[in-house]
């Protein structure tokens, strides 16, 4: 809808941000799938992050003012 690509790398981000299911970091997310056996930078990952926040995805959430926390949007 938003005119992106539903590239490989960011289906497996999606996938993995589905399993996570709780508020994460975008390290988290990153360890997560280098854990899998996925080849993907932290660079992709910050800006798959951001495409899914401007797609309504996932929302940045509040925890603490010193790293940014996402989690899924429901509803």
């Amino acid at each position: 809808k938003e005119g992106q690509k539903y590239t490989p790398e960011r289906a497996q981000s999606l996938d993995a941000i589905i399993q996570l299911d709780d508020v994460f970091e975008a390290e988290r997310l990153l360890e997560l799938l280098k854990g899998s056996g996925f080849r993907v930078s932290k660079a992709t990952i910050y800006r798959t992050i951001k495409l899914l926040q401007d797609a309504g995805i996932i929302q940045q959430v509040l925890v603490d003012a010193e790293h940014a926390h996402y989690q899924l949007a429901y509803g």
